[in-house]
């Protein structure tokens, strides 16, 4: 199964695609590199080459600009200048451990910070102009969908639904689940909208977890 992750930036001109895949596809089904997309001329403007696994998740910073971000299998960060489409860092910084799978990351707002996803069931947070790990967190299952509300709290879907702040190394508050996984996750200050195979999309009260609204419109997984 080949999923694309889209993203856009610089106001709407640039169109972000990547590939993540499940291990085991043959090596000629593989693209390890991120596009960039020109929406104007409505060609592809630029080809990031680097990863030497899966993109897990990629993004345009909103600060700087001009600045993409991207996270891999290969357990490392890479920043990237658009214009030209050259690595910022070298080497890039290492994130997770060589003995832990990477399942999904996500940057904060401004790109602060990053929070990492591994198949132990732990959360790392990172200094992203750094490369420091900040701090590790233990995460009340797996961790499959990480979603930043703000510069400090983060929602993360799978196993269970949990808020975090970026201080504590407790989630505030978990809600696990009662039918399905979450697949889906978006955030905002307020309101939190997970989606699962329940095939429902919920919204919550960020502050308290507290379901505010439901909808089963779908036949299948959101």
């Amino acid at each position: 199964m080949v999923v694309t992750g889209v993203s856009t930036g610089e106001h709407g001109r640039f169109v972000l695609s990547y590939t993540f895949f499940a291990p085991g596809l043959p090596d000629n089904q593989k693209d390890l590199s991120a596009h960039i997309w020109d929406m104007e001329a409505q060609e592809e403007y630029r080809r990031l080459l680097g990863h030497t696994d899966r993109i897990l998740d990629a993004a345009f910073l909103h600060e700087p600009e001009g600045v993409l971000a991207s996270v891999g299998a290969d357990h490392t960060l890479r920043l990237w200048e658009i214009e030209h489409g050259a690595q910022i860092l070298e080497p890039p910084f290492t994130v997770g451990t060589s003995t832990e799978g990477l399942i999904a990351a996500r940057f904060s707002p401004h790109a602060e910070h990053l929070v990492v996803a591994t198949d132990a069931a732990r959360l790392l947070l990172y200094d992203v102009r750094t490369g420091e790990l900040l701090r590790e967190f233990e995460a009340p299952g797996l961790v499959g969908r990480i979603a930043f509300a703000d510069e400090e709290t983060f929602v993360t879907g799978g196993a269970a639904l949990a808020r975090w702040d970026i201080r504590d190394a407790k989630p505030a508050q978990t809600i696990f689940p009662a039918d399905a996984p979450i697949l889906t996750l978006a955030a905002r200050p307020t309101l939190h909208a997970p989606g699962g195979l329940d095939a429902e999309v919920r919204l919550y009260d960020l502050s308290s977890l507290e379901l505010k609204w439901y909808n089963d419109p779908h036949a299948g997984a959101v």
